[in-house]
């Protein structure tokens, strides 16, 4: 379910006071229709954040160049989660950058001495960093 699915549902509990939960009735209180209000409003101003993974066979992080660029030749991607899996078919997932479409040395001798033969199949970007505030103060 995407954003605008969840608000238009949102939408739809907001206009009825009453209405079934499986096979009861349910009444909304006014306290639960304030909350539904303000989270349809919360999801209509926050921004898409991409939830899925992309398969690496697919697509690879955008690269772009860096202080080591002139010296090594190489760019770089900006940090991301990446799932790996292991010849045993063993899953975890680890943040990092990718350098010229592949993991840089130091990267891959670290995953291989925990995970020998680990090789990434996903990523997705890192959310932005919250700026909410905490207790009216700005964080």
């Amino acid at each position: 379910m995407d954003k605008g699915e969840i608000i238009e549902r949102l939408k739809i509990i907001a206009e009825h006071a009453v209405h079934t939960v499986g096979e009861r009735p349910f009444v909304m209180s006014l306290d639960d229709g304030i909350a539904v209000h303000e989270a349809i409003e919360l999801l209509t101003n926050c921004p898409e954040i991409p939830d899925s993974w992309i398969p690496c066979s697919k697509k690879m992080p955008e690269e772009h160049e860096w202080i080591g660029t002139k010296k090594f030749g190489t760019t770089i991607s900006d940090e991301v989660y990446v799932t790996f899996e292991s010849p045993k078919g063993e899953r975890f997932t680890r943040h990092l950058s990718f350098q010229n479409g592949k993991l840089p040395n130091f990267e891959q001798r670290t995953i291989d001495a925990f995970y020998k033969g680990s090789v990434p199949i996903a990523w997705k970007p890192e959310p932005k960093p919250w700026e909410g505030k905490v207790d009216g103060k700005a964080d």
